[in-house]
């Protein structure tokens, strides 16, 4: 069994939870609220068990790569009147 914290109303265990309500759950039932964003690990001595557990994710800048920024081609010169 697993202590989890209530991240959303929700139905836990067969029985509705509330935010901020601490529940034991199955492992099982603890890792589909946790992906699914509805919990989070408990710990009780105050630690936030989620930090543990923390992975490292990679960042992105809001600029485009420089390849992104060509400028469009220049239109052909056409032949008018033939």
């Amino acid at each position: 069994m697993v202590k989890m914290r209530m991240l959303r109303n929700t139905v836990a265990d067969g029985r509705p939870v509330e935010f901020g309500e601490i529940v034991e759950l199955s492992k099982k039932d603890a890792e589909i609220l946790r992906v699914r964003g509805k919990a989070e690990p408990f710990d009780e001595n105050g630690e936030d068990a989620a930090e543990e557990q923390a992975v490292e994710t990679e960042t992105a800048t809001a600029e485009p790569p420089e390849n992104a920024m060509r400028k469009p081609p220049k239109r052909r010169k056409t032949k008018k009147g033939k």
